[in-house]
Parts: C-alpha cells; structure tokens; sequence
C-alpha cells in the first residue's frame, strides 16, 4: 500500500516542484545551502541515532520553495527486522541514505521568520553490514564438528522509495545565513532478503564439509521519524 501511495504522489510531487520552478515576473529564484544535523526515533528504528546531511533551497516565491538533500543515518537491525526473526544475539549494521526532494509551502509571521509545512519523496539506499554478526556466530557455534555451523546470516534491503511529510521554522538571522529546524515522518517500504550460510557436516569421513545458502524472499518496512537542525547560506 505505501509503495502504490508512493508511486501514486511521485508524478504529483515532481509535477508542482517544475510548475514552481518557473518563478513569477521571470525573477530568478533565490538559491541557498548548507549542513544539516538530525536524529532520527520511532516507528520502526531499532537504534536512535544521530543523522548527517546536506540540503539545497529553492526560494521560488514568497510562499513556495523547493528543497532537495542527502542525509544520512545509521541503524541497528535485530530482532524483528521486518517480516524477519532474526535469531537471538544477531545485530546487523545499517547505513541509509536519503536523497529527498520536498516542496514546502510558507507563512511569515515576522519579515525574518517563516514557518512551513513540507511534503516530498525520496529515494533511500540500504547498505547492511553482518560482520559483527559473523564474530558472534563464529564463538557460538557448536563445538563438535559433526553439527551444522551457522556462518553468516544477513538481511539484504533493496533500494527504493518512499515519502515524507513535515513541518519546520526557519529563521533568515542575517542577509545570507539563516537556520532551520524541522520534523519529518518517514514512510518507507521495500523488499528485502534472508541471506543465510549453513556450513554441514560431511557425509562421510574422508569429505570436506559442505555449505548451503538460502534466500528468503520477504518485506521491510522502515517508517520513522526524523528532526533536523541546519545552517544555510543564501548565495
């Protein structure tokens, strides 16, 4: 349902940023960017932590403009990871990246000050990490040679997208500096596979042991929110 709904908002959203894009009058836009910080929490996050991003700004219009960035977050997989059980004790590290396009619409309520609502999509990368899952199974594997050995297990997340909405205040301190800080919640929701390495016993005595690998097919599910704080420059 999230990716219908994602797919669904996608040609809306990218169909209202290249209608705002032409500013009124044939004025230019005002561009500014910068660093941003965050923290992301809830939903499906196993392990809060912080976030690291930058973000570029399109003022289009006294009340429209249009952002585009990249953050990136880490998290923890373990437990339920999805439609997984993971076995007891297995962590698998989890970098994500979000390269994020969102419009927001603006009210001024001080000449210096705006407050904005935020609606968007993105595109998220997934890159998981079993090696500590590997330094655990190899000091928990049965001693004797003749049972199965558990190698490696890890849970393969595709890339794909998913969107957001939010809302944020920006204050323009300076002619060219201003912060921001915002809120988002997240929807994402992808497919993602069961990777595991089972090393067996030989058969008879005089053979190597044999392995086998298995895919499970399944689904991820990763909403969440996320608070940014960041610091721009207008050029």
């Amino acid at each position: 349902m999230k990716r219908f709904l994602t797919a669904r908002s996608l040609p809306w959203v990218l169909g209202a940023a290249m209608f705002a894009a032409v500013p009124a009058g044939g004025a230019s836009p005002l561009l500014r960017d910068g660093l941003h910080a965050g923290y992301s929490f809830g939903g499906d996050i196993n392990q809060e932590n912080p976030a690291i991003g930058y973000q570029v700004i399109w003022q289009l219009g006294e009340h429209v403009s249009l952002e585009a960035s990249l953050t990136r977050q880490t998290d923890e997989l373990k437990g339920r990871a999805g439609s997984f059980d993971l076995p007891q004790g297995v962590s698998i590290d989890m970098d994500l990246y979000a390269a994020c396009i969102s419009a927001r619409l603006e009210i001024h309520p001080l000449e210096t000050l705006s407050l904005y609502a935020l609606g968007g999509v993105g595109y998220y990368f997934f890159k998981t990490d079993a090696q500590s899952t590997r330094v655990y199974l190899a000091k928990h594997n049965p001693d004797t040679p003749d049972a199965p050995h558990v190698l490696n297990t890890n849970v393969d997340v595709e890339d794909d997208f998913g969107f957001h909405i939010g809302l944020g205040i920006e204050w323009h301190f300076d002619e060219h500096w201003s912060i921001f800080a915002d809120y988002r919640r997240v929807f994402l929701e992808t497919d993602a596979t069961l990777e595991t390495t089972v090393q067996l016993p030989p058969a008879e005595s005089d053979q190597p042991p044999t392995r086998h690998d298995t895919r499970v097919p399944g689904t991820f599910s990763y909403d969440h929110n996320l608070v940014r704080m960041g610091l721009s420059y207008q050029f």
